[in-house]
């Protein structure tokens, strides 16, 4: 076997990976999709998702709700799940604003279409969407315009700032938009212990909102967005003392998975 079949034989495999993954995390998700699903709470959902699908012992959701965000089935144990995303707060209102604009544009296409569900993948083609509050319905206009003659393969000019597009069936209306290539920075300690400190005074409430003593706390960083952070592969060591029984951290693009408490 030459260097090319074996390359395109690990490829192949880990395109297998891939999808039995992607398997796995539906099933474990699909009970709790929803139209009322928004695109903060689709994120979320998967997260666990593929949180519970990374787990060595035999877990799933049971109930999707707020403080704490989830109960979980561990080894036919009960828990409480509080979960949180570590961002750059210096990239995460640039982004926030852009994000806000694709879902309003859903929304909005959802109104003029009623009954087409799709997902549209949009890929940007500058660094930065910068737009004043009244350029906001203009904007909006341009996205769901493009999006609908895209739909009927009409001859339409693409507008500046949209890239590549990919458009595909699905329950609900969903406008993802992806940033061009960012460089992420590495989560580094104080950030992460700052991100637990966050939840930790709510310990309490969650016990007693869920009527449950053990609860966990997932960290999640490292998507696709540049308002996120990286894990090195040989991550610090940190003592963490808290009230939380379990702390993990998850990467979430690559799938890997630190328990820190």
């Amino acid at each position: 076997m030459d260097l090319q079949e074996l390359n395109i034989s690990t490829l192949k495999e880990m395109v297998k990976t891939v999808e039995r993954s992607s398997k796995r995390i539906d099933t474990i998700i699909q009970p709790f999709m929803g139209d009322n699903l928004n695109r903060k709470q689709w994120i979320e959902l998967y997260q666990v998702g593929k949180f519970i699908s990374l787990l060595d012992v035999y877990s799933r959701i049971t109930e999707r709700r707020e403080s704490p965000d989830f109960i979980i089935s561990f080894n036919d144990e009960f828990i409480g799940l509080e979960h949180e995303s570590i961002k750059d707060e210096k990239i995460a209102s640039d982004f926030q604003s852009t994000s806000a604009l694709f879902d309003d544009a859903a929304i909005e296409f959802s109104k003029r279409f009623p009954g087409i569900n799709i997902l549209a993948n949009i890929s940007l083609s500058v660094d930065r969407l910068v737009f004043k509050k009244h350029e906001k319905s203009v904007f909006i206009d341009t996205i769901v315009d493009f999006v609908s003659n895209y739909l009927s393969n009409q001859e339409t000019p693409r507008p500046y700032f949209i890239g590549d597009i990919n458009i595909m069936d699905h329950s609900m209306v969903s406008f993802n938009y992806n940033p061009i290539f960012h460089n992420i920075n590495q989560l580094k300690e104080d950030r992460l212990l700052s991100a637990i400190k966050k939840k930790e005074s709510k310990t309490t409430s969650y016990r007693e909102n869920s009527n449950l003593e053990k609860q966990w706390l997932l960290l999640t960083i490292g998507t696709y967005y540049p308002d996120s952070f990286e894990f090195s592969d040989n991550p610090f060591q940190i003592e963490v003392i808290s009230d939380f029984d379990r702390i993990y951290l998850m990467e979430d693009i690559h799938g890997y998975l630190w328990r820190i408490k």
